[in-house]
C-alpha cells in the first residue's frame, strides 16, 4: 500500500485579475484576494497585458510560492457575455505565455486549470494556447 499523501498549506496568496462590475460581488470572497488587479470593462489586450505584467511582478516579488495554480479563464475574450473585456485569441496566448514565463523564472511547478468562458469557440482558443505553450512547459510539441 502506498503511503498517504498529505498537502499542508501554511501560506497561500491569491492574485486576481477581474472586472469589478462582474466579480467578486461577494465581500467575503473579495477579502480573500491578496493581490487585486481590477480591469475596467472594455479593456483591450495591450492594456490588460501591461497591467498583468506589472501585477505578476509585484505579486511574485512579495511572495514566492512553492507551487502556482493558474485559473486560465477565457471569459476575458471579446464578446464573452460575462467578462466584459475585449481580449483577442492572440491576447489569450500572450497572457498565458506571460504567466508561464513568470512561473518558470521562479523555477516553481505550475498547475493550469481551465476556468470561465462562455463562447462557442472558447475550447478551440484555449487548445491553441496550450498547444503554443506546450514546449515552454517542458513537454514534447503536440502533433
Amino acid at each position: 500500500m502506498a503511503p498517504a499523501m498529505r498537502l499542508v498549506m501554511t501560506q497561500m496568496r491569491i492574485f486576481d485579475a477581474y472586472n469589478p462590475y462582474v466579480f467578486p460581488n461577494d465581500p467575503l470572497g473579495a477579502a480573500g484576494v491578496d493581490y487585486k488587479m481590477p480591469v475596467a470593462p472594455g479593456t483591450e489586450g495591450d492594456a490588460y497585458l501591461a497591467a498583468l505584467e506589472k501585477g505578476l511582478a509585484e505579486a511574485f516579488d512579495a511572495f514566492v510560492p512553492d507551487v502556482v495554480f493558474y485559473l486560465a479563464g477565457s471569459d476575458v475574450l471579446q464578446d464573452d457575455p460575462l467578462g466584459g473585456l475585449k481580449l483577442t485569441p492572440a491576447d489569450i496566448i500572450a497572457r498565458d505565455s506571460l504567466v508561464v514565463e513568470h512561473v518558470r523564472a521562479l523555477n516553481r511547478p505550475l498547475v493550469i486549470v481551465l476556468a470561465g468562458g462562455y463562447l462557442p469557440n472558447n475550447g478551440a482558443i484555449i487548445a491553441r494556447s496550450l498547444y503554443t505553450l506546450w514546449p515552454a512547459l517542458d513537454g514534447t510539441p503536440l502533433q
